[in-house]
């Protein structure tokens, strides 16, 4: 007979003499038996029988006492992702003798903040080991970006935008994705994503510019014949007319709504429109183009005499080369189509007659030739 101690799960190895046969071990319950070997792991103190034959109906016995430690679970509990910017600590039962974690830390509980596999061993009091293992991973966070500190302009009203999360907490204790600048100054936000991750990020707005605005005149009146120079009231680094030029002025020769676009030096942009609008002073007249292409491109379609003023009366009238009357109409709004019974006409010279009469004037008629192009 003898005895051995084995600790918490540890297994343990028993032979009995060699040479021996018909080799039969006892109790059963926790053991795996191989002729004169044995392995044992008994959850409880546990006395293990041996029998074996010398010779033919000559046996031989013995026994042996397994006595069982134990010593306290450690669990560090399951594996688990922290933030980016988090710690956690790991901590196993303060009962134990000593410690010696993967980190070569020596006592029971470590906080760590990177990602890995970290574990620890603890002897306690009877010398038995528990130990335990955990992983760490992070979660994935992209950390707000508000920018370096800058200057921008108000108009529109210029934004702060962070980039997409669950959660915003503002400077001013606003919620939105987004904020509104309104003044210069310092501007912070705190965001939170799904998993809880949060983080924060500061901007200096520098400067608050104003935008470009009310630098033409609401309205000027204008005679068609003359030249009127639109000039903006302030001077700006860049310039674009609704008429193509990109000079600071820009001369009109005709009325209507001209559009400036400007970029000051300051990089801010604005628009403003001046309404040229026909002086009713100026003279009633009618004027006559020499051409007209009714080829569906959108651009000089139809023969109109241009007309500045409401005529009393007006009549007008468009012949072909034989003679032959091809359109004819008294509303000095509309024009020909150069198109006679539904057929457009062939490329050439036509001939108008126009005989008008402004309210206060005498009847005045004008003939002259119109050449319709394709």
């Amino acid at each position: 007979s003898g005895k051995n101690t084995k600790c918490n799960n540890d297994t343990l190895r028993l032979a009995a003499t060699f040479g021996y046969t018909k080799y039969k071990w006892s109790p059963s319950n926790n053991m795996i038996s191989a002729g004169e070997n044995a392995v044992v792991f008994p959850t409880q103190t546990q006395w293990y029988f041996a029998e074996a034959e010398v010779l033919t109906g000559c046996t031989v016995k013995d026994s042996i006492l397994i006595t069982v430690k134990t010593s306290p679970v450690i669990n560090l509990g399951a594996d688990t992702s922290i933030c980016f910017n988090a710690a956690i600590q790991l901590k196993a039962p303060a009962t134990f003798l000593a410690y010696t974690w993967s980190t070569g830390d020596t006592t029971n509980k470590i906080t760590v903040s990177a990602k890995g596999q970290y574990s620890v061993k603890a002897t306690y009091t009877n010398g038995c080991f528990s130990a335990d293992t955990i992983n760490i991973a992070k979660y994935l966070f992209l950390p707000p970006a508000l920018g370096n500190d800058t200057s921008v302009c108000s108009t529109p009203t210029f934004k702060i935008y962070p980039g997409v999360y669950e959660r915003y907490l503002w400077s001013d204790l606003t919620t939105n994705s987004s904020l509104p600048v309104y003044k210069a100054g310092p501007y912070w936000v705190k965001v939170t994503d799904k998993n809880g991750c949060s983080s924060s990020d500061t901007i200096f707005i520098i400067n608050l510019y104003n935008n470009p605005a009310s630098f033409l005149p609401d309205s000027l009146l204008f005679c068609y014949g003359d030249q009127l120079l639109l000039n903006p009231s302030k001077v700006f680094q860049t310039y674009s007319w609704s008429t193509g030029e990109t000079n600071h002025s820009v001369r009109i020769s005709k009325p209507g709504d001209y559009l400036l676009n400007v970029t000051d030096f300051n990089a801010c942009r604005g628009a403003d429109t001046v309404k040229i609008v026909r002086n009713p002073s100026c003279p009633d007249v009618i004027y006559f183009v020499n051409a007209f292409s009714p080829n569906a491109d959108g651009k000089n379609e139809t023969f109109r005499p241009i007309c500045y003023g409401v005529p009393e009366k007006y009549d007008l009238k468009v012949y072909n080369y034989f003679g032959e009357l091809v359109f004819s109409t008294s509303d000095f709004t509309k024009g020909w189509n150069g198109a006679y019974k539904n057929k457009a006409q062939p490329v050439g010279n036509y001939v108008f007659i126009c005989t008008y009469k402004f309210y206060g004037s005498i009847q005045t008629s004008k003939r002259g030739n119109i050449l319709l192009l394709r």
